[in-house]
């Protein structure tokens, strides 16, 4: 009986350390887009190849793996049209094609979001941080105000009007960093 618990606790135990998850590393990858992400008119479809630059020179065990300025592309996996009642456009990228420092081609596979709500809030974030020619949200509501007349912003109503109609992505070249990982299990 008790060779019997021995042998099970101890084929347990090597079967657990042998199907135990190896706990990878992941490397971040800093990109920018190389081109303009807009779904105005419907520029963006699944299939899409999207252009990106790496931002900065990306590192594996102390070598360099990946330089500052490489292109690499992404795959949009899924893309939703902004629709009525704060419905924002979505594009999701989950593949990244680019080359290493010896030109060996890399495949990365990490999820990416891109969705309106967020471009939108980040564009509201960066007009209030310009300065004088924006204005709290507070103040817009304040018509009656006396001493100072409010600078009305029109990205302020663009926002307004996005509870409306949901918001469209548009992101400008070197304006938006992103994060995507590399796990170096895979490399």
């Amino acid at each position: 009986m008790t060779y019997k618990r021995f042998f099970f606790a101890f084929f347990t135990l090597i079967f657990c350390l042998i199907n135990m998850p190896a706990f990878a590393e992941k490397i971040p990858v800093k990109i920018e887009p190389a081109q303009v992400i807009s779904t105005h008119h419907d520029e963006v479809e699944v299939g899409d190849w999207i252009n990106f630059e790496v931002v900065n020179d990306v590192y594996v065990d102390d070598n360099l793996y990946i330089k500052k300025g490489t292109k690499i592309s992404g795959v949009v996996d899924f893309f939703h049209p902004n629709g009525w009642g704060g419905d924002s456009a979505d594009i999701v990228f989950k593949k990244f094609y680019t080359t290493d420092v010896n030109h060996k081609k890399i495949t990365i596979f990490y999820p990416l979001e891109i969705d309106g709500k967020t471009e939108m809030a980040n564009s509201i974030r960066s007009v209030t941080n310009k300065g004088a020619t924006s204005v709290a949200p507070r103040v817009i509501f304040r018509w009656f105000h006396f001493l100072k007349p409010p600078i009305i912003n029109w990205q302020y109503l663009s926002y307004l009007g996005f509870v409306v109609r949901g918001s469209e992505i548009s992101v400008e070249p070197d304006t938006t960093i992103y994060n995507i990982f590399i796990e170096t299990e895979s490399l």
